[in-house]
C-alpha cells in the first residue's frame, strides 16, 4: 500500500515541514553557477565508487571520470548482486569513506556496485525491517552504520505544492560542510555498455545546452481528473501525490519554455484514454502503476523523468520497472524507489523540477526536494548535470 500520513514539524501555517537540523531560513549564500557544466572545483569534489569484483565496473568508472575530469576512483569490493547484505554494510562504509577527504561532496557509485542493502532499517510502517536504498544510507556518511530507521533529510528545503512556494535550493558544497552529508547519484544501467551510454548521453546533452538547443515536451500524468485536489491534503496521502503532479504542471507552465501535456485520466500515458504516444519527451512526472513502464516515450537528449510508484526503481538493471526501462529507452537521468516508499518517501516532484530550473544540478535538486532520508530513493544520472546553470529560469536569492 502506498498511502502513509507522516508526522513532521510544521510552521505556523500548518503546511510546510522543516526537517530536524535545518533552520528553514533563507540561504546563507547563493551560488547559481555560470555554466551548464560543473563549476570550478566540482570535479575534485567527486569520488567515483566501483566494484573490482564486477566485470566492467572499472570501465564505467573510468568513462565517467574521463568525462568529468575526476581523479579519485575508489575500489570497494563487494557482492556483485543488486543487494548488499546488511552485515557487510559497515565494512563497505569503511572502504568508501577511506577514499574521501574534507573536500569530498559527491559520491558516484557505478554499475557493479550494489544499490540496495538489507536487514538494517526498520520499515516506516512499523512492520519489520525493509530492504532500502544503499545510496540513501551513504548520503548520511560514516555515521550511517548506526542508523536503524529512516530519518528526515537535513537538507530538504521547505515547499508547498498547493501554493508553489519553495525555498531556494542549497548549494551541495555548503550543505556538505554544514550537515556532513554526501549527495549520491549513480551511473548505472543494464550493462557496462548501457552505463557508459548514460555518460555519453549526458555529454551530448551538455553540448546541446551550450548551443542553446535543449528542447522537447513536458509530460505530466495525474490521476484524479482536471480539478485540483483538496488544498488541505495531508503530506503523504494520495492527494499529496496528485498535488505533486499539479505542481509540476504549474511549474513548467510558469517557466513557459516547453509545451506541457497534462493528462488527468487514471490511465497512464501509453494507455487510452490517455495519450498513447509521447514524442519528444524532455521531462516526465506521473503515477501510478506498480512495476510498469509503458513504452510510449521517445526521449530527447537531456531527458529527465521519474514515476511515482512502489517499485519504480526496484530493478534499474533490466526492463520492467519504470526507471530500468526508461534507462534502456534512452533517458538521461531518472529516479525512483527500490522498495515500498509510501508517498512520504518519494521526492516532491514539482520542487525537484523547480530546483533544476533554478540552476541546481541533478544531485542538488534531488536531495533538496526529498523529505525522508535513509530510505528508498535511488538517483540514476550524473550528479553534476546542470541543465540551467548558465541561464536559470527562476531567480535565486543572493
Amino acid at each position: 500500500m502506498l498511502l502513509l500520513i507522516a508526522c513532521q514539524p510544521e510552521d505556523a501555517s500548518g503546511r510546510d515541514s522543516t526537517p530536524a537540523g535545518d533552520s528553514g531560513g533563507p540561504l546563507d549564500s547563493a551560488d547559481t553557477g555560470d555554466s551548464a557544466e560543473p563549476g570550478p572545483g566540482e570535479a575534485e569534489s567527486v569520488v567515483v565508487i566501483y566494484n573490482p569484483a564486477a566485470e566492467g565496473s572499472l570501465d564505467v568508472a573510468e568513462a565517467y571520470a574521463a568525462f568529468r575530469g575526476v581523479s579519485r576512483l575508489c575500489a570497494v569490493e563487494s557482492t556483485t548482486a543488486d543487494t548488499l547484505p546488511g552485515a557487510d554494510y559497515p565494512a563497505f562504509v569503511d572502504a568508501v569513506f577511506a577514499c574521501t577527504d574534507e573536500d569530498t561532496v559527491y559520491l558516484v557509485p557505478v554499475y557493479g556496485v550494489p544499490y540496495k542493502v538489507s536487514d538494517r532499517i526498520a520499515d516506516i510502517s512499523g512492520n519489520g525491517v525493509a530492504t532500502v536504498s544503499l545510496d540513501a544510507l551513504l548520503f548520511f556518511g560514516p555515521g550511517s552504520v548506526d542508523m536503524v530507521s529512516a530519518d528526515y533529510n537535513p537538507i530538504y528545503r521547505r515547499g508547498d505544492s498547493t501554493t508553489l512556494e519553495f525555498q531556494d535550493y542549497k548549494d551541495a558544497t555548503r550543505s556538505r560542510k554544514r550537515h556532513g552529508v554526501f549527495p549520491v547519484a549513480r551511473i548505472d544501467g543494464a550493462s557496462p555498455t548501457d552505463a557508459i551510454a548514460l555518460v555519453e548521453r549526458t555529454a551530448a546533452a551538455e553540448a546541446l545546452i551550450a548551443a542553446g538547443g535543449l528542447a522537447g515536451t513536458v509530460y505530466v500524468d495525474g490521476r484524479f481528473g482536471d480539478s485540483q485536489p483538496d488544498p488541505a491534503a495531508d503530506f503523504g496521502s494520495y492527494e499529496w501525490g496528485e498535488w505533486n503532479m499539479w505542481g509540476t504542471r504549474q511549474v513548467f507552465d510558469e517557466a513557459a519554455l516547453y509545451r506541457v501535456v497534462w493528462d488527468g485520466n487514471e490511465a497512464e500515458f501509453g494507455t487510452a484514454p490517455a495519450p498513447t504516444e509521447c514524442p519528444g519527451a524532455l521531462y516526465y512526472a506521473g503515477w501510478y502503476s506498480y512495476y510498469n513502464y509503458n513504452d510510449c516515450f521517445s526521449w530527447t537528449t537531456g531527458a529527465i523523468g521519474g514515476h511515482l510508484d512502489s517499485c519504480s526503481a526496484c530493478d534499474i538493471r533490466q526492463a520492467g520497472t519504470w526507471s530500468g526501462s526508461a534507462l534502456l529507452d534512452g533517458i538521461t537521468a531518472t529516479f525512483g524507489a527500490v522498495n515500498e516508499p509510501y508517498v512520504a518517501g518519494m521526492p516532491e516532484y514539482d520542487q525537484f523540477f523547480y530546483y533544476l530550473l533554478q540552476g541546481a544540478n541533478f544531485a542538488e535538486a534531488a536531495y533538496n526536494s526529498t523529505v525522508v532520508g535513509g530510505w528508498m530513493m535511488v538517483w540514476v544520472g550524473d550528479p553534476l548535470y546542470r541543465p540551467y546553470g548558465a541561464a536559470p529560469v527562476f531567480p535565486r536569492e543572493e
